[in-house]
């Protein structure tokens, strides 16, 4: 419910709307929804920011929304912003996880673009969210091809490697991909592999930490940090380097507190140095 400062601002807004003056209503608008988090006025300051050209300001702030399909507006704005975006990719997972094809139609940016992007990403020595995103704008063709040149350059970030590899799954990429895991060669079927939350090892070792921690909660969150950064690692292969996930959360744990990784000390050593570099 909106409290009379933000209803004040409100109408404010509403004034500069009519004004035209689309600069001045978002500031209000931000403000507002700075005060106390209103649903109606994020709505409101997404269908501004779409109107003023600043699709990438309105897709962050529509996707902060904790549930994108429940509510029709909603979900309409998301699939806007999509559109103005040019993200593509997101529209083919959307349409996979929704399994509806009569969604309104995305497309990505010309062939030119797409050439410029990637480029454009090659040559960026960090990858900020924002350069990440711009891949969405590609068809999928050149997705799935450029994200196999990632997957094969062991120099990328494991944060870059598994965000690639987690959107192959999503977009259920029936083939196999090859991918180079603690420098090995290597490869894995999209279509046939699990989101990383999702994996059923990933899912037993963070459980058998909670139950080694729960006298120790303090150290918690710097051993699940440290779990998530290892595992993504070696995602999506975990498998291969896991058989024993109870005996290897418990190293796990002795790894990070005091580095004694136990009948586990020679693959865990070599993961945190694989980070390392």
């Amino acid at each position: 419910m909106t409290n009379l400062s933000q209803k004040n601002l409100i109408n404010l807004a509403n004034e500069s709307i009519e004004k035209k003056d689309l600069a001045q209503a978002e500031e209000y608008l931000e403000e507002a929804l700075n005060l106390v988090y209103d649903e109606k006025i994020a709505k409101s300051l997404i269908k501004v920011y779409l109107s003023d050209n600043k699709e990438g300001q309105a897709y962050d702030l529509v996707k902060e929304e904790p549930d994108l399909f429940s509510d029709l507006e909603i979900f309409t704005l998301y699939l806007e912003t999509l559109v103005k975006n040019k993200f593509y990719i997101e529209f083919l997972q959307l349409k996979m996880l929704l399994d509806n094809p009569k969604l309104k139609e995305v497309s990505p940016e010309t062939p030119e673009k797409q050439i410029k992007i990637m480029r454009a990403f090659k040559k960026r020595k960090v990858i900020r969210q924002q350069d990440y995103q711009s891949l969405f704008k590609l068809d999928l063709n050149n997705f799935v091809n450029f994200s196999k040149s990632i997957l094969l350059d062991p120099s990328q970030s494991f944060a870059l490697r598994l965000a690639i590899c987690e959107d192959l799954v999503k977009l259920r990429i029936d083939e196999d991909i090859p991918i180079i895991v603690l420098n090995k060669m290597t490869d894995f079927n999209p279509s046939l592999t699990q989101l990383l939350a999702k994996n059923t090892v990933y899912q037993e070792i963070i459980s058998s930490i909670g139950d080694r921690l729960s006298k120790n909660p303090s150290m918690l969150p710097t051993v699940l940090s440290e779990t998530n950064l290892l595992l993504g690692t070696i995602y999506p292969k975990i498998e291969d380097f896991v058989d024993e996930p109870d005996s290897f959360s418990k190293d796990l744990v002795n790894f990070v507190l005091d580095r004694n990784g136990g009948e586990h000390q020679e693959i865990l050593t070599k993961i945190y140095q694989n980070i390392s570099h």
